[in-house]
């Protein structure tokens, strides 16, 4: 571990980058949203903020989200979205725009962007209005699903969905293929052809758990996309996406829950459930869940940041027992290890990775990144990875206030 920033005293809710690395923002819920520089963390040792932005006495913000090629930074509170320039963070002429979200839409639930597709793809969207093409994507609390251009302020297309599905809370998205992948609080996901403004399918994840975020992968071999669901019982599961789309793989912490009987089969129909809202108790958060997701395009690896303080690196490539914790093992805590199962009740091809206690074997054979006392000591909520001059960083923002920086 190379550094410990004190970022946010109420503890860091949310990480984005610049889509080059160079520039990392972190953001509490009422304190100042800072810009870092990993280059400067690494080189000079400077563990203070290159800019920040004072927040006003009554603000509270939902989501950040970097847009405009990297020149602009989106900031959404319950009503409102504010564009600044990202240069000039800070500074009284910073803001570019500014615009309401319809009253009718409800509180903003998550905000994203939508540039050229996950993890890549160059070809913009056609279809409603500009299809992926840099544009700036909310959810709302009454079923709204929202994309808005960030030059004009305006709205460029809307989806709709039942309000029982939940407050959709993640999304994967793909600019060359079209397609649009949305992930609820109830577990349900709801995959779009952007196209057409066509809803294609709506299934249910394994456990009826909320989905925290997502990632597109492609693996080497497949020809079908795959995307990465973290839960809130502290387990991944990898969906292929397309026609009949299948839960391919599941990564389970070591205190993840135990899948529901029909195995990660999901389902393909509505659960009767009132409607959510923000402020429902019947969204509990689990005892442990997973809140972000990194990995590179062929997924032959997965780095979760979940809130039992771990972050794990799956090696899903070769032999899955060289997969790692970094930080957050506790000094008294039994080691982990990690192995590949199969379940009987798993679709034919469903891949099962497990963490699991391994009191019986020594501690120094468990592959470990750092030392008990370097990771977070609360909910890691985000992370990312920044390509550096020497090697890449891994930040990962906590609860405990901190941002945390490994090489």
């Amino acid at each position: 571990m190379l550094a410990t920033l004190r970022a946010h005293p109420e503890g860091v809710r949310q990480l984005v980058s610049t889509s080059d690395g160079k520039l990392v923002i972190s953001r509490g819920l009422r304190s100042a949203v800072k810009a870092w520089k990993p280059q400067a963390i690494v080189e000079e040792m400077r563990h203070t903020p290159q800019a920040q932005r004072e927040l006003a006495e009554s603000s509270t913000l939902v989501n950040l989200a970097v847009c405009s090629a990297d020149s602009a930074l989106a900031l959404a509170s319950s009503g409102f979205v504010e564009l600044e320039d990202l240069s000039r963070m800070g500074m009284r002429d910073a803001r570019l725009a500014m615009w309401q979200l319809p009253a009718t839409d409800g509180a903003l639930v998550s905000m994203g962007h939508l540039g050229s597709g996950a993890m890549g793809g160059n070809a913009a969207g056609s279809g409603l209005g500009g299809g992926l093409h840099d544009l700036l994507f909310c959810t709302t609390e009454r079923g709204g699903a929202v994309a808005y251009d960030p030059r004009s302020g305006s709205e460029a297309w809307r989806l709709t969905y039942e309000t029982p599905l939940g407050l959709m809370q993640a999304h994967a998205s793909d600019a060359g293929a079209h397609w649009l992948l949305l992930g609820s609080s109830s577990g349900h996901c709801v995959l779009w052809d952007l196209r057409y403004a066509l809803r294609l399918k709506v299934w249910q994840c394994p456990n009826a758990c909320r989905i925290h975020s997502m990632l597109q992968v492609r693996p080497t071999g497949s020809i079908r996309p795959s995307v990465l669901m973290g839960a809130a019982d502290n387990t991944i599961y990898g969906w292929e996406i397309g026609e009949s789309p299948r839960c391919s793989l599941v990564l389970q912490a070591a205190d993840a829950a135990a899948l529901s009987p029909s195995g990660p089969s999901g389902s393909c129909g509505l659960e009767p459930q009132r409607p959510l809202t923000l402020s429902s108790s019947t969204m509990p958060m689990g005892a442990h869940s997973v809140r972000a997701l990194l990995a590179p395009l062929d997924g032959s690896c997965v780095l979760s940041a979940s809130s039992d303080t771990r972050l794990r690196c799956w090696q899903l490539q070769g032999d899955v027992s060289k997969s790692f914790t970094i930080g957050g093992q506790q000094a008294e805590a039994p080691p982990v290890a990690y192995r590949e199962v199969r379940r009987t009740a798993s679709p034919s091809g469903c891949r099962v990775v497990q963490e699991y206690t391994a009191s019986g074997v020594a501690e120094a054979a468990m592959p470990m990144a750092g030392a008990a006392d370097a990771g977070c000591t609360a909910a890691v909520t985000s992370a990312v990875y920044c390509a550096a001059p020497q090697s890449g960083l891994l930040l990962a923002g906590s609860l405990d206030g901190t941002v945390r920086v490994w090489r």
